[in-house]
Formats: structure tokens, sequence, C-alpha cells
């Protein structure tokens, strides 16, 4: 249980906010978990579950799947029977074996280490639902990257899809389409996203849901569900940025003005400058604006 702890610690020191356990595991081991990743691996969960909990969704295999959070709470939560997680970062891969084996569930899944590729999809076994979350906006840039630069990377996506296609049943697919993701697309996130959603259709894929991870994040603040942040930080959180930075601004300038006199005291030793503080520097932890999960059959 120490050691899960220390390599935590570790990986997310040298990899970053990839690196998450199941809520559930969390807890037990004595570790605060509470709020929101970076990459909304919470909200993405909740979403997930319920695709997922309405289908068939025995087998599951996920693309780049880091230390398995995503496999291992679905296991849990016996929304699947069985997962493969395939990562090219071997730590990642050992951390992950841990967390199961510390679970109970080192025999419903499996931690390979393997860089994703397209050509490596042909050697992927068939499964109910491929999971393939931050990766594909990588392509041309990180890996695969001839292939992209040849064809370009909407030709690349496509044939990644279509690949996906023939391996799976259902499909869970997040992407990046802020400013310069991926390679050579250079058209608005919305727009990138509703072409992405097209080369799906075209690859055999019905889209079912889609779009911002954003109003993920948001949907599980709002539902009161999430124990990431109190109500009044959550209304924060809602509203809109510019005017969150400006009452943040307001409420902390205006205490400074006032020094010593009682109003002056009152906004610093109140939670009114404090929350919207807090609710910018949050809102802006999560970056979350430009990226699209799509979920099709």
């Amino acid at each position: 249980m120490q050691s899960i702890k220390e390599n935590l610690e570790f990986l997310q020191k040298e990899i970053g906010d990839y690196v998450r356990l199941p809520q559930s595991a969390a807890e037990s081991i004595g570790i605060n978990q509470e709020g929101e990743t970076k990459f909304g691996c919470e909200a993405r969960l909740v979403a997930i579950r319920t695709f997922l909990a309405q289908r068939k969704s025995d087998f599951a295999i996920d693309l780049g799947g880091n230390c398995g959070f995503f496999g291992l709470s679905l296991l849990q939560e016996q929304i699947i029977e069985r997962a493969l997680i395939l990562d090219h970062e071997p730590l990642m891969i050992k951390f992950g074996h841990e967390v199961a084996r510390y679970m109970g569930l080192d025999e419903n899944i499996d931690f390979q280490e393997q860089s994703i590729s397209l050509d490596g999809l042909a050697n992927m076994p068939d499964c109910d639902v491929v999971i393939c979350q931050n990766l594909l906006h990588h392509a041309g840039s990180i890996f695969d990257l001839e292939q992209v630069q040849h064809g370009g990377w909407g030709d690349y996506a496509s044939r990644f899809l279509t690949a996906l296609r023939s391996k799976a049943g259902h499909a869970v697919i997040s992407v990046n389409f802020e400013e310069g993701k991926p390679v050579n697309w250079y058209n608005n996130p919305e727009e990138k996203a509703a072409h992405f959603a097209e080369l799906m259709e075209e690859a055999g894929w019905k889209v079912q849901r889609m779009g911002r991870v954003y109003d993920l994040v948001k949907d599980r603040m709002s539902s009161g569900k999430s124990d990431a942040v109190s109500s009044s930080t959550a209304s924060g959180l809602l509203m809109n940025r510019g005017v969150r930075s400006f009452l943040t601004k307001l409420s902390i300038t205006g205490s400074r003005w006032l020094g010593s006199s009682w109003l002056g005291r009152f906004l610093r030793g109140r939670s009114f400058a404090k929350n919207y503080k807090k609710a910018l520097h949050e809102t802006r932890s999560i970056r979350t604006d430009h990226y699209y999960y799509f979920f099709a059959d």
C-alpha cells in the first residue's frame, strides 16, 4: 500500500496528470483525490459508464491507457468483464499491474507495453469496445510521422478509424482540437470536431454522442455529484470566464483599497474573493476546452 502511494507521487511528478487511481482504491489507501484532473478524467468516466452500461461491453481495449484508470474503474463497477491496456510507457504498465493486484482485478486485466501505430492495429484483438483518448492528435508529431506527412492527418485519421471499426463494436474516442493540433488541421475546434465526426461516419461508425469534455466537467460539477468543489465554487466555475476574472480582480483590488476598514476586512476574510479566485484557478487548471469526445457504435 505504501509503495502504491510512493509510486503514484513519483509518476505524477514525472509524467503528470494522466496518472490517477480509481476513486475507491484511492480512498482505501488514504489518498486524497478530490476534484478533477487537468483532463477531466472523472467526468469522462461518468459519461463512459453511462454509454457502455447500455451496450455489450464485456471486453474493452484502451489504447494509450496509461496505468488503467478507466479499465480498472469500469471493471470494478462491473461495466466490463475484461480489459487490455496498451501503452508505450513501461513505468505506467508496471504501476497498472501493481494497482490491479491491490484491487484484486489482476485476473481480469492485462497491461502490455506497446507503442500505438496504425500498422500495429492489425495485430489488435477483436473487442466489444475500444477506448482511444488523448492519443490521435499526437499522430504526425509523436508517432506515425511519415504516414501523416504522406497523406495528411485527415486521411490518416480516416484509416485509423476504419481499422478500429474492423476490430470493435463500440468506440470511445477523444481528440484535442486546440490550435496546432492535430498537425495541419487549421479550422477552429468546432469545425474540426464536426469534420472528425464525418470521418467516423465514413469509416462505418455511427456517432451516438459527441461534445466538449469541458461540458462533461461542467455537468458533473453542476449536478452536485462532484466532490471537487463546494457549491459556491461550482457556481463560480460555471460562470463566464471573463465575468469571473473581472469579479475576482474587482473583489481583491477592492479589499486592498479599503485597507483595514470593516468592508476591506470583510472582503478579505469572507469567501467572496477567495472562492472566485479559487474557481478561476480550478477552471484554468482543467484542460478540456478543446478536447472533444465521440461515443459511437
